[in-house]
């Protein structure tokens, strides 16, 4: 089966700039989809308690994923300023929050890295080393008192998994703009509203054909929750807030990328094809559609051989 790659040009024909983040974006979102899974094996009607966490933080499995959502590059290590810098960046997520409640964000990071120097010193974190912090006893505790502000009441899953992809991804954002993205989310859902369902979002974004807006909200549903929260409105807004050719391509190239795979096959050229016949009210037999389709997949790969 032919497989199209963006490759750049150089003497060892390495992946191109694209190509290399799609496939760290593709890794990411596996990784989102399994921790969810892990987490929502364990939770009860949607929320999770301090034992349940910490047998979660225990579980080598599950740290081995959370390791690699922080390990972005695949280098098998933590760089510690640049894990505590991803860190502080969930702190200043929201500047308007009580002094009190970001003290005890910080206080957070503080234990991370006061458990970190421990266990390995000065050293770059290894898998083993971020399972030893994890599952450190106290660890989970916090987390709940962070995310929750007491210790008593039950985490909410997708509080959880908000807080592991803000904390795990960093940002390129600024504090300002990632606030006015959560004004922007809030005041399209309405008042105690905290997530966009498919049907909701097919409202705001009408189209005629239901793969485009299948296609957008699967790439803001990066977990498979089956519905966006601010954590995924804010990580896709992130990823492709760039207004370079790159970034227009990069999200070209999710929609065509059907089965998430991080590559183009000739039958993703013919769905996407297909869906904007449909859009624009042409019609097309199946046979038409398919040799239209083979014969862009071959002039891109013929482009891409020759470079």
């Amino acid at each position: 089966k032919t497989i199209l790659k963006f490759r750049k040009k150089s003497e060892d024909q390495r992946i191109s700039e694209i190509s290399g983040k799609m496939m760290i974006q593709n890794k990411r979102n596996h990784g989102l989809v399994e921790i969810r899974e892990q987490i929502q094996e364990i939770s009860h009607q949607g929320t999770i308690n301090h034992a349940q966490l910490q047998t979660l933080l225990s579980d080598r499995n599950f740290n081995l994923i959370l390791f690699d959502l922080f390990d972005e590059k695949g280098l098998g290590i933590l760089d510690q300023p640049t894990w505590y810098g991803k860190l502080k960046y969930w702190t200043k997520a929201n500047p308007e929050e009580k002094t009190k409640e970001v003290q005890n964000k910080l206080d957070f990071i503080d234990l991370i890295e006061a458990i970190t120097y421990l266990v390995c010193k000065e050293n770059n974190v290894t898998p083993e080393h971020f399972h030893k912090i994890m599952s450190t006893k106290g660890v989970g505790k916090k987390i709940i008192f962070v995310l929750n502000k007491d210790t008593d009441s039950d985490l909410g899953v997708d509080d959880l998994m908000s807080f592991i992809m803000t904390a795990t991804r960093g940002s390129q954002l600024s504090v300002e703009s990632t606030e006015r993205l959560r004004k922007v989310f809030s005041e399209s859902l309405g008042k105690d509203k905290h997530e966009i369902s498919l049907h909701e979002f097919k409202k705001i974004v009408p189209c005629k054909d239901e793969f485009f807006v299948n296609r957008i909200f699967h790439i803001f549903d990066s977990d498979q929750s089956g519905y966006i929260t601010l954590a995924n409105f804010v990580e896709t807004v992130d990823q492709f807030s760039s207004t370079d050719d790159d970034s227009k391509i990069e999200f070209l190239f999710n929609i065509y990328d059907i089965n998430g795979d991080g590559v183009l096959e000739e039958n993703n050229f013919r769905e996407v094809i297909k869906a904007c016949m449909k859009e624009n009210g042409m019609d097309f037999d199946e046979g038409e559609l398919s040799n239209l389709a083979s014969a862009l997949f071959w002039m891109v790969l013929k482009m891409e051989m020759n470079q």
